[in-house]
């Protein structure tokens, strides 16, 4: 994809739906992930991934949930860092990644690149 805009190429990593953009990734999340958002394994048993609590359904009901933000906490008022949980986990391990839904008012997610930099870029999906 190429960048025409004159704003700049918005880049960020987002842990809650599970999508990073290429960059560097100088942690593994799996070995040291909370208990109940390992997985998947390999057929040896070590984890592979981290879910977040949100997608690991940690409070019961995803509709209305403070990891997932949803239903009566759809808010940035209502679903506040601090009511999320593993959320220092994931902030501390990947400091400029999204770790729930309102992150970016943390002002480390979303960078920009200036549009002097003519963005070109190929995504590339890992397996």
């Amino acid at each position: 994809m190429t960048s025409r805009s004159s704003a700049g190429t918005p880049a960020d990593a987002d842990l809650e739906q599970r999508w990073m953009p290429c960059r560097r990734v100088a942690a593994d999340l799996g070995p040291n992930c909370p208990a109940p958002l390992k997985e998947p394994f390999d057929s040896t048993g070590f984890p592979l991934g981290c879910k977040s609590a949100c997608v690991a359904n940690l409070d019961g009901n995803q509709a209305n949930s403070k990891n997932c933000c949803s239903g009566q906490y759809s808010t940035p008022a209502t679903c506040p860092p601090s009511g999320v949980q593993c959320y220092s986990y994931f902030k501390n391990v990947c400091p400029k990644s999204y770790v729930y839904a309102y992150a970016e008012s943390s002002g480390t997610t979303l960078w920009t690149c200036p549009s002097s930099k003519k963005a070109n870029c190929t995504p590339i999906f890992c397996p």
